[in-house]
């Protein structure tokens, strides 16, 4: 994934574990970042299965998801934001009929005032394919 500031663009593995003296120099504090990620559509999948994009712990806040330029509500998901890490919570979200053969992610990030350190992904994201209930 790639997460951008208002400094720079850098390319990042997530989980995100680069501590906040190895973020971008000449930067003082990093506020708001967006990771983003270009993929294909999953292939082999089946009618009646469901795609879910997973976003694992988070330090700050998530803004916002967006998939193809659409935002994605984790509200019509009726999943809480997965904020600031040590919760250990992720949250998931049903893609699917949303995704093209090209797709890019972004997931936006900002500090809240009790988050140590910079915005970032500390947990996975992932991609899920299941069977419809």
């Amino acid at each position: 994934m790639v997460a951008i500031s208002r400094a720079q663009a850098t390319r990042v593995d997530v989980p995100d574990c680069l501590a906040d003296d190895d973020g971008p120099a000449g930067v003082d504090r990093i506020h708001r970042a967006v990771y983003q990620r270009q993929f294909h559509r999953p292939s082999g999948i089946e009618l009646g299965q469901r795609v879910l994009l997973e976003v694992g712990e988070v330090v700050g806040e998530i803004v916002q998801i967006r998939v193809n330029t659409f935002a994605v509500s984790a509200v019509d998901d009726g999943h809480a934001n997965p904020s600031t890490a040590g919760g250990g919570s992720s949250l998931r979200l049903d893609l699917s009929g949303r995704l093209a053969d090209h797709n890019e992610l972004e997931i936006e990030l900002e500090s809240t005032l009790d988050a140590e350190g910079r915005p970032r992904l500390v947990g996975g994201v992932n991609l899920w394919i299941l069977e419809s209930e």
